[in-house]
């Protein structure tokens, strides 16, 4: 397993120390900056919350922890960083706004011509999770600025290019749902880790 779930009063995490402080304070991976092998070890936790446990809660608690089992010590800094703002293109956006599902899925699959691949957000997806999805194949932090709040049903397909970093060919479909995206630079928080033990200690 990679990152964390949060299942009834239970928590189980399996990632690097790095990704166990993005998951417990709810932040980015640029935003944690610790030594190497933060992002090399990998371990297991398991917890267990109060019956009434919400995934806020969980979260207070994997920082708890830690602190105890990994010593984690930190300070914050802010810093800028270059992003993508994701906009209206100037014809307008041109997605189907759907009802809110009760589920939705969304991913990228072969496409329907040769040598493409196509993204499929069904039956409709907030743009959050679209922004969200992108910043992998953008390389550096989206920020929403379409002003969409609803459920939008999104469907592109484009030919893909070796060369290009992974899936960034979405990058250059996005004018065909009315979107694109605009370089601008934004300041973060970022946590830079004073102290932590590769070896954490016993319960």
């Amino acid at each position: 397993m990679l990152g964390c779930r949060y299942t009834g009063n239970k928590v189980e995490c399996g990632d690097t120390l790095h990704g166990l402080i993005e998951n417990a304070y709810g932040v980015e991976s640029w935003q944690v900056q610790g030594a190497d092998w933060m992002e090399g070890e990998r371990y297991e936790v398991s917890a267990t919350m109060p019956e009434s446990g919400t995934r806020e809660i969980g979260r207070r608690m994997m920082r708890r922890l830690l602190a105890e089992r990994f010593g984690i010590e930190f300070h914050t800094v802010r810093k800028e960083f270059p992003v993508f703002a994701m906009v209206a293109a100037s014809g307008g956006v041109k997605l189907k706004e759907v009802e809110k599902p009760a589920s939705f899925k969304l991913g990228i699959t072969a496409g329907q011509g040769d040598d493409t691949l196509r993204f499929e957000g069904k039956p409709g997806i907030p743009i959050s999770s679209f922004v969200a999805y992108l910043r992998g194949p953008a390389g550096r932090p989206i920020v929403d600025e379409t002003g969409l709040t609803g459920y939008y049903a999104i469907d592109v397909e484009w030919v893909r290019d070796p060369a290009e970093r992974k899936n960034a060919g979405i990058l250059t479909t996005l004018g065909k749902i009315g979107l694109k995206l605009e370089s601008r630079k934004k300041t973060y928080d970022v946590m830079v880790i004073d102290k932590a033990s590769k070896e954490p200690a016993e319960n």
